[in-house]
């Protein structure tokens, strides 16, 4: 008789983040080196090709998001756990600004998705203390927080979701339905922004949730990360990118 042992089948926190480093990198890569794909759509080769880089990308953020409600709790300090998102936004937002070719002054341009995701996930964050912790005005700092997060990536559907998995923490199947109504809203938009073929990819953020039910509420399961692991790489994979991008030659970016 083979023994099973359920644990070996199971996802610790650190299992979660490297899967949402693989799926963030390769769409950020194909994103940004690739631009030109998404003006065939919907040519069947570009969209199977969006599709898989693209795609397999959108499981990153409701992964992200749902390690950022489990951090949240479990932080011993919620104003340093806090209060080290927001650092780290600042590195983050020079990395999200030369990757996207947005401005770097962070007061320029356009108000939506300006800057990294560590902003949207530190409204997110502060959305949820400010309505669980906060005695006066609670209502009113979590409706501000939450609209300060359309200035981040993934905008308020992100901030939105990170709140409402962290209100629905103790039930994992509420936890799934709000996460998939928050992204919803995001995908609406997709819809008639930009067309059919993309909101079929970003729709592929459902498939996170097979891999959220199989998280343990572990840390990790051998090997630990390296301490503040996301925090380190997240930056560091955008300012390879922007770089690559900039030893590559005009004609071949912008050359479809």
């Amino acid at each position: 008789m083979v023994s099973t042992n359920l644990n070996i089948r199971r996802l610790s926190s650190d299992n979660l983040k490297v899967i949402a480093f693989m799926a963030m990198t390769l769409f950020h890569a194909a994103d940004m080196l690739f631009p030109w794909w998404k003006r065939y759509l919907p040519d069947a080769f570009a969209a199977l090709l969006l599709l898989f880089c693209s795609g397999f990308g959108m499981i990153a953020m409701p992964i992200i998001c749902f390690l950022a409600v489990e951090g949240a709790y479990h932080t011993k300090n919620r104003k340093k756990y806090l209060l080290r998102v927001l650092l780290w936004a600042v590195p983050s937002h020079f990395a999200y600004a030369l990757a996207t070719r947005k401005p770097l002054n962070p007061f320029a341009g356009s108000f939506i998705m300006h800057t990294s995701v560590l902003w949207t996930i530190s409204c997110g964050v502060g959305a949820f203390y400010a309505l669980k912790y906060q005695r006066k005005l609670k209502v009113e700092l979590m409706l501000l927080l939450l609209a300060l997060g359309f200035y981040g990536d993934w905008g308020i559907c992100a901030a939105a979701a990170i709140l409402c998995m962290a209100l629905t923490r103790n039930d994992f199947k509420k936890q799934m339905l709000v996460m998939s109504l928050c992204f919803g809203i995001g995908l609406v938009y997709t819809l008639f922004r930009q067309g059919p073929a993309l909101a079929v990819v970003q729709s592929c953020f459902l498939f996170s949730i097979p891999m959220l039910k199989r998280y343990n509420g572990k840390l990790y399961n051998s090997k630990p990360l390296p301490r503040f692991a996301f925090y380190w790489y997240y930056p560091i994979h955008l300012f390879v990118l922007a770089g690559i991008r900039a030893l590559l030659p005009t004609p071949y970016i912008e050359q479809f």
